[in-house]
């Protein structure tokens, strides 16, 4: 598996693969809550893709993981008690976190977050929360 910053080719690939993960990830109106059109929206990719911070996990030329890492977190996440204390530019945030669901329950998240935590650690980061 090759991790990697997406880019403005992947955009296609992009929007088809979260489309793949909405309409085949089992009680994903329970748990994931993504619609189709609603969350997440092709203009949200774009956006994230646009500020270079989507990230892939790719296999056999394929999406498997694709998520967003934004370097710095919004006063969104203020009100919530972090166990570890950090100022917004301390802080790396994964949005819109999805796996493939034939890649699901195997361990491909976990290697996806490890690659994450130290992509943050090389802009020196003290913490990675996850938006979920």
């Amino acid at each position: 598996m090759e991790f990697k910053r997406a880019s403005q080719n992947d955009l296609t690939d992009l929007k088809q693969f979260y489309q793949t993960i909405i309409e085949n990830t089992k009680a994903m109106e329970k748990y994931g809550r993504w619609k189709k059109g609603i969350y997440p929206t092709d203009a949200i990719i774009e956006n994230y893709l646009n500020q270079q911070s989507m990230y892939l996990l790719i296999e056999k030329n394929k999406i498997i993981a694709a998520m967003a890492m934004t370097l710095k977190q919004d006063e969104g996440y203020h009100h919530i008690s972090w166990t570890i204390e950090a100022k917004d530019d301390e802080v790396a945030v994964i949005h819109i976190l999805g796996i493939h669901p034939h890649y699901q329950n195997r361990g491909v998240g976990s290697q996806f977050i490890e690659e994450a935590i130290q992509v943050a650690k090389l802009h020196q980061k003290k913490a990675v929360r996850l938006d979920a």
